[in-house]
This record gives structure tokens, C-alpha cells and sequence, in this order.
């Protein structure tokens, strides 16, 4: 029974562990909600730069084509 209860506590002690470590890992995000989003928005604004390059690049060559 002795064995029984250490694994019990053992797979809860752990559990718990990896539940702070989570915690510790949302912490900044905690503080500052912007934080978390940063990443992720750069990434999109990266995206939308591109496909505005790239569909203003084209327009660019269709209007140099089309008048000259």
C-alpha cells in the first residue's frame, strides 16, 4: 500500500510541476497580453508586406506593358 501511495504522490507531484512550469511559461504573457501576441502578429504583418509587394509589383508591370 506504501508503494501505492508513493506513486500517487509521485504522479501528482509531477503533475503539479509541469502545471508551474506552465504557469511560469504564460507569466510574461501574464503581465503584458501584448507580449504573447507579438510573434504572431509580426509574422502576419510580414505576410500582408509581402502580398502587398507582390500584387503592387504586378500592377507595376501590367501598367508598364499595357502603355508601353
Amino acid at each position: 500500500m506504501l508503494q501505492a501511495e508513493r506513486q500517487a504522490y509521485l504522479r501528482n507531484s509531477t503533475l503539479h510541476q509541469i502545471i508551474d512550469l506552465a504557469d511560469q511559461g504564460t507569466g510574461n504573457a501574464k503581465v503584458s497580453g501584448f507580449t504573447a501576441w507579438l510573434p504572431l502578429f509580426s509574422i502576419y504583418l510580414l505576410l500582408l508586406l509581402c502580398t502587398i509587394a507582390v500584387i503592387s509589383s504586378l500592377y507595376f508591370l501590367y501598367v508598364i506593358n499595357k502603355f508601353y
